[in-house]
């Protein structure tokens, strides 16, 4: 059975950098002033296409999405096997 307490074997296969990247990324989504910022200067962002993927991919994309095809994701689902 799963012990979703155990945050030593839950976070094992992410580094101490890694860990940090994450945390501050959880700090700064948690406040919705901030969140909404973010959203508006985004979408203004997209409107005058000025490229926003330099700033995207490495913060959020990096921790919510495995990659832009099945064959992307193939190194991190090994990782975590």
């Amino acid at each position: 059975m799963l012990d979703f307490n155990n945050t030593q074997i839950a976070f094992s296969s992410k580094s101490n950098g890694e860990l940090r990247n994450a945390q501050l990324l959880f700090t700064a989504i948690a406040h919705p002033s901030l969140v909404k910022c973010a959203k508006v200067a985004s979408n203004f962002a997209l409107k005058i296409h000025f490229p926003v993927s330099w700033a995207v991919k490495p913060t959020l994309y990096k921790q919510f999405v495995g990659g832009e095809t099945l064959q992307d994701c193939v190194p991190i689902i090994e990782h975590l096997k």
